[in-house]
């Protein structure tokens, strides 16, 4: 910024020159009187002569904004012109470090800002004729230090958080004659850096002539978060690795998470570390915590599952994104908030869950046949809560590669895969490559590929279909049980490698829809993550295989799992129960228990503990919701939720007695009871829903 002041001196020298040269004596004289005309106290009216001359000095690196707009009113300049001229002398300062900035000094290039400062630079010199320069970046992602890094030339007007500035008075900016712009020996600003959290071409009033270059801001690597949290004094591995994690590559969450883990947080507990990133970022968006953080808890939620007037308040916001589900919050903001909203509400991050499920699993029943269900399943996973299938599918990422299948042009960037793959899991590399070569020669298309937004191809894995003419080679990698699948419908996974992690969950996502679309999946791996990550999904293990195909030191193990109409529901259900007790609390479990009791007696039904929710307030609203949730059960497609209807139907609304349901049901008296138990916890579950 060494020009900056130059031009501005070199402006006011030729504006005093046309004022006939008066002296700074009298300019000192005259900006004293306007002072004292405008209130100022005395001690603060008169500037030294000394400090007045320096501003007409050039190579000033640091000038009184005040000062140089009292000069130029002294020196017959407008009040416009005078206001512009603070304003840049405020911008045009160089930036003094914030008190505690988690911005390291780096090296020019060095670091993600370093490299977006140059590309703020390529973009405003493309722009010399006149435009707008858009910096766009989500919350947090540090489009304020990239503006105090960058040099910009003193003819750039930055206008940060200018999301609420109307396209108008940006386009008017830019339309800005010199003279209305405050210039000074004929020296205009026609260069408008506009920083957003939206794109302004998204703007429906935004025109299309006006010339716009777009600078994105991206998130970092995990290896830069790393290295920004080492600078930030963090050392230990896990430390390192759960901030990496969980930022995102959002510099704004990853140095909060620094500072929580300097404050004495503990890296095993990601909700309570998470809680002051969480807080900022609300702060930062105007937002209470409850609002994003019931979002973040769903994955999903159409208008359906949200009150009223909340669907359109949540839409507005620049961190989430209409999905094909619903309004979703974006990575890593959605990771963040549900990790915080279990860790500070546990009982309504239950009923979040529990109600998101519930809607989820009636849409899966009443969806047309024709209808995938793959995002509703995949959804239901992100409820699951289990940190395996997080982990592995849900990454804290905010990438959205694209995934499709294969095509024969694709057989020499998935032969290149399967090397790598075979040497990462120290397989023996001609025998891999003979087994892929033989599944591509049987069928291209049987490979699923994922394509990052610069549309290079980063990672492939098999989905060769269950079909007669696959059979016969895949053979050897199913236990010499392939006539057992074959003709069974669905696909085989046999070879994955992906090199970057969100577009790994990516490929794996997809995988699990295209196997919900074809209504099975069977897997032979020796890679222990998906191991992992097949027992966490609840599919089926078949045994180890018997030949080593790759020459692997770990054995194939064989999984599969049927995913029909008919048993999703229960499957979703169950995945459900692997990361998160949706039981209800034993308390109310006892309370409904004793108003079924009660339901034909209205006196007892009224001393109730359950009449305190606002959904049951008098007895008649407690006996509708029981008898809606005996209903619910008993018209479930789901086996043990229907059974459990039934039961309570004979039990409580045709008042058959114990021993008299028991032998309508065909089941003996203890049989009877347990599945009692278990039929009130269902109710319990149903009215902690409906709560």
């Amino acid at each position: 910024m060494d020009t900056v002041p130059t031009e501005l001196s070199a402006g006011l020298n030729k504006l005093r020159e046309a004022a006939g040269g008066p002296s700074f004596t009298e300019l000192v004289r005259r900006i004293t009187r306007a002072r004292a005309a405008r209130g100022l106290p005395r001690s603060e009216c008169e500037p030294g002569r000394t400090t007045v001359y320096d501003c007409f000095r050039p190579g000033r690196r640091r000038l009184d904004g005040e000062l140089v707009a009292d000069i130029i009113r002294a020196l017959g300049g407008t009040d416009a012109e005078a206001a512009y001229w603070r304003e840049f002398c405020h911008r045009s300062q160089v930036p003094a470090p914030r008190s505690g900035t988690p911005f390291p000094s780096v090296e020019p290039g060095s670091c993600p800002v370093s490299r977006v400062v140059a590309q703020l630079a390529t973009a405003v010199m493309s722009l010399r004729k006149g435009g707008l320069v858009n910096l766009v970046g989500p919350v947090g992602s540090g489009k304020s230090w990239i503006i105090e890094a960058s040099q910009l030339p003193w003819y750039v007007t930055v206008i940060d958080d200018a999301d609420e500035v109307p396209a108008g008075v940006l386009c008017a900016e830019l339309a800005a004659s010199p003279r209305e712009a405050g210039s000074l020996g004929g020296l205009g600003c026609r260069v408008v850096v506009a920083v957003t959290r939206f794109p302004v071409r998204a703007r429906r009033d935004w025109p299309v002539d006006v010339p716009t270059a777009v600078v994105r801001v991206p998130a970092w690597s995990d290896q830069e978060v790393r290295e920004f949290a080492r600078k930030q004094g963090i050392t230990e591995q896990e430390q390192l690795d759960v901030v990496a994690g969980l930022s995102g590559g959002v510099p704004l969450i990853a140095d909060r998470l620094c500072r929580s883990l300097h404050a004495g947080q503990s890296a095993e507990h990601p909700g309570a570390l998470a809680d002051a990133a969480s807080t900022e970022i609300l702060r930062r968006l105007g937002q209470q915590p409850g609002l994003l953080a019931r979002l973040a808890t769903m994955g999903a939620a159409d208008a359906e599952l949200l009150p009223p007037g909340e669907y359109e308040e949540l839409a507005a916001l620049s961190i989430v994104s209409r999905t094909r589900l619903g309004l979703a919050v974006q990575e890593p903001y959605r990771t963040l908030f549900d990790l915080v909203h279990r860790w500070r509400s546990p009982q309504s991050h239950r009923r979040t869950v529990v109600a998101t499920l519930r809607h989820r699993r009636a849409l899966l029943v009443t969806s047309p046949p024709g209808e995938p269900p793959s995002g509703l399943v995949e959804q239901a996973l992100w409820l699951s809560g289990d940190p395996v299938i997080r982990e592995t599918l849900f990454p804290a990422r905010a990438a959205q590669p694209h995934v499709r299948a294969a095509v024969p042009s694709d057989a020499e960037d998935i032969l290149r895969f399967t090397r790598d793959w075979a040497n990462r899991g120290g397989l023996h590399l001609r025998r891999s490559e003979r087994t892929v070569a033989s599944w591509l020669a049987s069928d291209p298309s049987g490979f699923r590929v994922v394509v990052n937004a610069d549309g290079r191809t980063s990672g492939a894995i098999s989905a060769l279909p269950l079909t007669g003419q696959n059979i016969g080679v895949i053979e050897p990698l199913l236990q010499r049980g392939g006539d057992r699948f074959a003709g069974t419908g669905g696909i085989f996974v046999g070879m994955s490698y992906c090199e970057e992690g969100p577009a790994h969950a990516a490929l794996l996502r997809d995988l699990l829809g295209v196997g919900v679309a074809t209504g099975q999946v069977v897997a032979s791996t020796f890679w222990p993550a998906y191991q992992r990550l097949c027992r966490a999904l609840g599919f089926q293990y078949h045994g180890d295989s018997v030949d080593n195909v790759y020459g692997s030191a770990r054995p194939l193990e064989v999984h599969a799992h049927k995913f029909t109409r008919a048993e999703l529901p229960g499957w979703l259900d169950r995945l459900a129960g692997l990361g998160l007790d949706t039981g209800p609390d034993q308390w109310l479990v006892t309370h409904v228990r004793d108003a079924l009791d009660s339901m034909h007696e209205p006196d007892l039904l009224a001393r109730s503990p359950l009449l305190a929710s606002p959904a049951t307030p008098v007895p008649g609203a407690l006996r509708r919701r029981l008898v809606d949730a005996i209903g619910s059960l008993d018209a479930s497609p789901v086996t043990e939720l229907a059974e459990a209807g039934r039961l309570l139907r004979l039990r409580y609304l045709d008042r058959r007695c114990n021993a008299a349901a028991a032998r309508l049901l065909c089941v003996s008296r203890a049989t009877y009871y347990r599945r009692l138990r278990q039929a009130v916890a269902a109710v319990a579950r149903e009215l902690l829903v409906a709560w």
